[in-house]
């Protein structure tokens, strides 16, 4: 089967865990904080280990010290860029900071020249470029009485997840091909969150004390909804983690420039006829502003898939 598949399951599953995030930031965090997110984010791959080993046996045991050390370090890179993805999406639209999250490309491109040898050709050049000039036009935030501001915490934040978010990438692709089995590579990657949400969870008050308060409140919604967004999540890591093994890190990641689409037009349909779930602003200046800049991203990702 295509790697294009796979990739295009993965932007589907994650674009359902944007809007599900935002959901928990936006209902939940006055009451919890984002520690409760990122700790039960980092946590939920301890319910997925022993699947794997029921289906892998004790594979992941075999793999060479230095492939795990590796993996357990993509994962801990993966769940860093979910913390800066966190911080981001409790600040501004879920569109523009998923849009944002189209650098990936750009960055895996560069890692991905510089430590795989994954040469691209002078028009998937450009066409990160052309990408660049997207998420540009998203950085800029139209205010009221036509004034124009720098998105620049939604800007910083996103630019450091989009770079982590690629290193973890091709760190996990040097470390697996040749070496180590999908899955005992998914193995290891999911440790390696675990033990951030652990550290999280110990060295971060703030985020212990969110994560009590949803346990002494018994608040069930919080949890059943972490549950089915982590369930979607963990499928979005391993469609998209298969389909790195199969092409280009590079390429696999400009097909994540379908979830800005999916998830625009989701948040225009909960905007319209369910409120409560999500808002996206749509004057005409934002919805030309967002359609604008999802255009040229998607056109530079077009380029860059170019061979």
């Amino acid at each position: 089967m295509s790697w294009v598949i796979f990739a295009l399951l993965g932007a589907l599953f994650w674009a359902l865990v944007h809007h599900l995030d935002k959901l928990l930031l936006t209902k939940f965090s006055l009451h919890y904080g984002i520690g409760s997110l990122v700790v039960f984010s980092s946590l939920f791959p301890a319910l997925v280990l022993p699947i794997l080993l029921l289906i892998a046996g004790m594979s992941p045991f075999a793999a060479p010290i230095e492939s795990i050390a590796i993996l357990i370090g993509a994962g801990v890179l993966g769940a860093i860029a979910a913390l800066c993805y966190f911080h981001a999406l409790e600040t501004d639209e879920t569109t523009i900071v998923v849009s944002m999250y189209q650098l990936s490309p750009v960055f895996g491109f560069v890692l991905g020249f510089v430590f795989l040898g994954e040469a691209l050709a002078s028009i998937q050049i450009i066409g990160a470029l052309v990408t660049i000039l997207g998420v540009t036009i998203l950085s800029f935030e139209f205010l009221e009485e036509k004034r124009i501001q720098i998105r620049s915490k939604t800007t910083t934040l996103m630019v450091a997840a989009a770079f982590i978010y690629a290193l973890g990438d091709v760190v996990y692709k040097g470390a697996v091909v040749g070496q180590v089995s999908y899955l005992a590579a998914m193995f290891w990657v999911f440790v390696g969150y675990i033990i951030f949400g652990i550290a999280a969870l110990v060295m971060v008050r703030e985020y212990r004390e969110n994560v009590l308060a949803v346990f002494r409140n018994r608040h069930h919604t919080v949890l059943g909804l972490n549950l089915l967004n982590e369930c979607f999540q963990t499928a979005g890591v391993m469609f998209t983690a298969y389909a790195i093994l199969l092409a280009p890190v590079a390429l696999v990641l400009v097909m994540d420039s379908y979830q800005p689409v999916l998830v625009f037009a989701l948040g225009i349909i909960l905007t319209i006829f369910a409120p409560a779930l999500a808002r996206e602003r749509l004057s005409i200046q934002h919805f030309l502003q967002k359609s604008i800049a999802i255009l040229i991203a998607i056109l530079g990702t077009v380029l860059m898939q170019q061979l």
